[in-house]
């Protein structure tokens, strides 16, 4: 689920601290660790390999169908492959808000929160792209330029990914400053808003990539199907509490943000203020 650096005028220094709204107060008392943690984050810095081999598993998955896929239906293949996306989508989900993050705090303290969470999903996710069973007749494999623009349109899509990863900071993403902080025992690294583009048009730019690539897969089996419906209702149900969590951890600044900029589809022009 994707971070939420914004703010409603790309201005840094007006909003490097907003207050929390009540809500969260509790989870914004924990105590910061100052004891040094180098053998724990020795042993997390593997979450973000596992992170990047699941990421390359996935792109592999909704890229396109192998051509030996097993044509007919297999429905212990169907619940074998539900059960692998709810692995990946119940922790990441539980552990990105509320007592999911204080049960991540246990181990290490704030420091360590970040880390075993990308060391979780890299898992879960390396599970998922490594023992998915692709099944069913191919559905539709389009030739000549529908195919041309179905996979121009993926690609752009993860390209829209990228660029909202980087502008978030992608080793913020992977919990490297998390790391270096329970190395040598200092205050968990803050999050800041900021709204350079695309987060300065949409406010989803991250999830709205994923949906572009899992909804145009050129060459689509019953699998490929199954897979881009599944994560596709996950992201469209979990974008609102994505927003939610970002309006109680930076409070009005957030709200001002959601106000201006529009969730999936850019504005022509600004609103007027």
């Amino acid at each position: 689920m994707a971070e939420a650096p914004y703010t409603p005028d790309g201005d840094r220094k007006s909003t490097r601290k907003v207050e929390p709204i009540a809500e969260v107060f509790e989870e914004t008392e924990r105590t910061p660790s100052t004891v040094p943690r180098p053998f724990a984050a020795a042993l997390l810095i593997t979450g973000p390999i596992f992170a990047f081999m699941g990421v390359a598993g996935w792109l592999t998955l909704i890229m396109g169908a192998p051509i030996n896929t097993p044509p007919e239906f297999r429905l212990g293949a169907l619940i074998g492959n539900f059960a692998l996306c709810l692995l990946f989508i119940v922790p990441h989900s539980i552990f990105a808000r509320g007592l999911g993050r204080r049960w991540l705090n246990i181990p290490f303290g704030p420091c360590g929160e970040r880390p075993l969470y990308v060391f979780i999903s890299g898992v879960t996710l390396v599970l998922l792209s490594w023992l998915w069973q692709p099944f069913g007749p191919v559905l539709w494999a389009p030739d000549g330029m529908l195919h041309i623009l179905m996979r121009a349109i993926q690609l752009g899509g993860l390209v829209l990914m990228a660029w909202a990863a980087l502008v978030v900071g992608g080793a913020h993403m992977l919990g490297l400053p998390h790391l270096r902080a329970l190395s040598f025992g200092r205050k968990e690294p803050s999050a800041e808003l900021v709204a350079l583009p695309p987060y300065s048009l949409l406010r989803q730019p991250l999830n709205l990539g994923a949906l572009a690539a899992l909804t145009t897969m050129p060459e689509v089996t019953l699998d490929r199907l199954f897979l881009g419906l599944i994560f596709s209702v996950w992201i469209l149900f979990g974008a609102p509490y994505e927003e939610r969590d970002a309006e109680m951890e930076f409070g009005e600044g957030y709200t001002v943000y959601r106000d201006r900029t529009p969730r999936w589809i850019p504005r022509r022009k600004p609103p007027t203020p």
